[in-house]
């Protein structure tokens, strides 16, 4: 049953300290910039955006200013060449399997297996990589922008290169919503599992001799310790949980999340229960899903809000996780035992388990005559089972009775 058939009042809540993008022509103290717009030429032309194939919680991050370490452009040729060893070690040749396991696994396995296949690549090589990073991200979002236009706004010539803080005041001037954060990969696999990509400053060099590198994480496996990225030469390479977060740390840990706003405030429960609805009316699951997604950042456990991405998920074919997603919102809020008995029941006769579909909803109707729930609640629950007799009359078995 997708959103209880319920009001909903705004609940406080909370997740992320976020250091948000400020309006255009802003710039935060301390951003390392001089007063003076360096001009900016180069060339545009060979920019062209390459789409690959196909397409929780979050504990709350400090948020930090990144202390960027910038290396002069000549100075950088030299080490890249010298530390073309250690750049190897990162990104193998043996981990084009692990890439495919990943990518195998990561539908049909429950979480931490993780793939976003639907993050455009944009080629950036070494000195635009921060704009190709963003691009990424952006147009995953559906931001109607071009690699140009983005790096016109955030590469500098003068350092061969940009800084996160003019990305993320770039991701706020286009309408994103934008957030400094600092963490572990564990929390990267966390937002990757919510449907955020995220871009991470490396330094690809050594602490004395950096090189700094941006990367976008469009997958990871943590029990097999790969993750999977956009490089800026390539799509989706696989490389190293380790190496990859020991980079990380060294380039000063911090990564930047962008993501889409809601209509209105984007604060309110109601809001985000509401969007998700219309987007579910119109069949639109996925960004239904990442609208709920979104949600539980700030309300983080909300069982309605549970109970509609398991909803979302059971739209788009990933059956396992709607079930146990539906199930811990049954955990977390008895009071509602119908709504979500309801949603596994109907998750579990798409799996073709009818005996345990069946007493799921048996119970959901039962609970909800109890709970003097709202007759088209009790409505939409018997059409669910009706739906079920349907499927196992189809399998020859016509004994199943319908409650009274």
């Amino acid at each position: 049953m997708f959103g209880g058939g319920l009001e909903v009042r705004p609940a406080p809540g909370g997740v992320f300290t976020p250091l948000r993008a400020e309006p255009p022509g802003h710039r935060p103290p301390g951003s390392g910039r001089g007063q003076g717009a360096p001009s900016k030429t180069f060339d545009t032309n060979r920019f062209s955006p390459v789409l690959p194939g196909g397409t929780g919680e979050n504990r709350g991050c400090p948020v930090t200013l990144l202390p960027v370490a910038i290396v002069p452009y000549a100075r950088r040729r030299h080490l890249m060449a010298a530390l073309a060893l250690l750049a190897a070690a990162l990104f193998t040749a043996g981990c084009a399997q692990a890439l495919r396991d990943v990518r195998g696994r990561a539908a049909p396995v429950p979480p931490p297996a993780v793939f976003l296949e639907g993050v455009p690549f944009f080629p950036g090589g070494d000195e635009l990589c921060g704009p190709a990073a963003l691009a990424s991200v952006l147009a995953y979002h559906g931001a109607e922008v071009t690699m140009e236009e983005i790096s016109a706004a955030v590469y500098e010539p003068r350092i061969g290169g940009s800084l996160m803080l003019d990305m993320l005041v770039y991701a706020g001037r286009v309408g994103m919503e934008a957030v400094f954060f600092d963490g572990t990969m564990g929390d990267v696999g966390r937002l990757l599992r919510e449907g955020y990509p995220v871009i991470l400053f490396l330094n690809l060099g050594l602490r004395a001799y950096p090189v700094g590198h941006f990367v976008v994480v469009t997958g990871m496996d943590e029990r097999r310790g790969v993750v999977v990225l956009h490089t800026g030469r390539k799509a989706h390479e696989a490389a190293s949980v380790e190496e990859i977060g020991s980079a990380w740390k060294r380039g000063g840990g911090g990564a930047l999340l962008v993501r889409p706003p809601l209509p209105g405030d984007g604060t309110a429960l109601a809001e985000y229960l509401r969007r998700a609805s219309e987007l579910v009316g119109q069949g639109r699951f996925e960004q239904a899903r990442r609208v709920v997604s979104r949600a539980l950042l700030s309300y983080p456990g909300n069982p309605l809000l549970l109970n509609d991405l398991a909803w979302t998920l059971m739209e788009l074919g990933r059956l396992d996780e709607a079930g146990q997603t539906a199930a811990e919102a049954l955990e977390r809020d008895p009071s509602r035992r119908h709504v979500y008995l309801d949603t596994m029941g109907v998750v579990h006769t798409r799996l073709g388990l009818y005996e345990r579909a069946e007493r799921e909803l048996s119970e959901a109707l039962d609970a909800a005559a109890a709970s003097g729930a709202d007759p088209k609640a009790k409505d939409l629950i018997e059409a669910h089972l009706m739906e079920l007799y349907r499927e196992r009359g189809r399998e020859g078995a016509g004994e199943l009775r319908r409650p009274r």
